[in-house]
């Protein structure tokens, strides 16, 4: 189920990306991300776990990269360089 929201949100993301208002297209990036974190955070605790992150590969793959404080979580900031890189 999470690789299919998953799949959906970013299909969204790339879909906004062609858009037209830069700043519409800012927010609703802006929306995208936050959902795509409260999805990948199960316990809600405000933080992507390994093993949370394991629902989707590409963020698995990269996560001690993107865990910046090195402290095996990823928070909001380290969570949006995921998409940031991912766009480019």
């Amino acid at each position: 189920m999470k690789t299919l929201i998953t799949a959906a949100s970013l299909s969204l993301l790339s879909t906004l990306a062609l858009a037209g208002n830069a700043k519409e297209d800012a927010a609703a990036v802006s929306d995208t991300i936050r959902i795509q974190f409260e999805i990948l955070d199960a316990d809600q605790n405000g933080e992507i776990t390994k093993k949370e992150a394991l629902a989707s590969q590409k963020l698995s793959i990269k996560f001690a990269e993107l865990d910046v404080n090195n402290n095996g979580n990823l928070d909001r900031t380290e969570f949006s360089q995921f998409y940031t890189t991912e766009e480019k």
